[in-house]
């Protein structure tokens, strides 16, 4: 590690040089020379590696009138790179930055600049969907939270709710695991006033597990909970991971 001290032309510099990064610290501009990886990748890193890959390919399948109108939003509208130097991002690299979450997330390419700055999706609106405790959650009859699930076991017709705010008609993506089941059995997803908060096929859905499940749902009502809604017959399962995100 060596400590750079800059002159009156060169006042600053970031990133890397050869087999050498330039790094901030509180002491100052320092050069370190760059690790070498070692190991296999994880899962998570040829993950990414793959979505650069379809990155990369997306920016070169948009035609020269769409990579312009990339090249040039970034100078409109001043988004500048993260060392606060005032430089403005290249189109590709705006494309990059925009484009990952939307790859990431299960979602095509979206083209137009001043739509994928707001990306896919709106913000969580299941608190604790993990179940780390029981915090935020409302059970009825039966339902149980432990050991990261919320389970229903035993016979009869029980909710088990959480503060949400939807909206009616409005397009959502509901995520969710399904632990275990001890049989086949239907699943609602009710709203604040003991009804079907989505709309048909998604009011009555039929699961087996264990699975991941991905929808996309269009609200049928306007709500402030969302609800699971056991009505079973000597029925144990478990869920996990519950996420619900608008769509924008």
């Amino acid at each position: 590690m060596a400590v750079l001290k800059f002159g009156s032309i060169v006042t600053e510099g970031s990133g890397s040089l050869g087999g050498h990064t330039i790094q901030h610290s509180k002491g100052g501009m320092q050069i370190r020379t760059k690790p070498i990886p070692h190991g296999n990748p994880s899962a998570s890193q040829l993950a990414i590696r793959s979505i650069n890959k379809q990155l990369q390919q997306g920016w070169q399948d948009l035609t020269d009138a769409q990579r312009q109108i990339w090249n040039l939003w970034p100078i409109k509208y001043d988004l500048c790179n993260k060392s606060g130097d005032h430089r403005p991002l290249s189109g590709h690299d705006l494309w990059m930055k925009y484009q990952f979450i939307y790859l990431y997330e299960g979602f095509p390419f979206q083209v137009d600049p001043s739509k994928a700055a707001a990306g896919p999706l709106g913000p969580e609106l299941i608190l604790n969907g993990t179940f780390d405790n029981s915090d935020y959650w409302t059970l009825g009859a039966n339902w149980t939270i432990s050991d990261g699930t919320i389970n229903f076991a035993n016979i009869g017709i029980s909710d088990a709710y959480t503060p949400a705010t939807l909206t009616i008609n409005t397009n959502y993506r509901l995520k969710f695991d399904v632990v275990k089941c001890a049989n086949v059995t239907r699943f609602s997803f009710y709203n604040n006033i003991g009804g079907y908060l989505f709309k048909a096929p998604y009011n009555v859905y039929q699961f087996l597990p264990p699975k991941s499940y991905t929808l996309f749902v269009n609200t049928l009502t306007a709500s402030t909970r969302f609800s699971l809604h056991a009505r079973s017959w000597t029925v144990i399962w478990s869920l996990d991971n519950i996420s619900l995100k608008q769509l924008l």
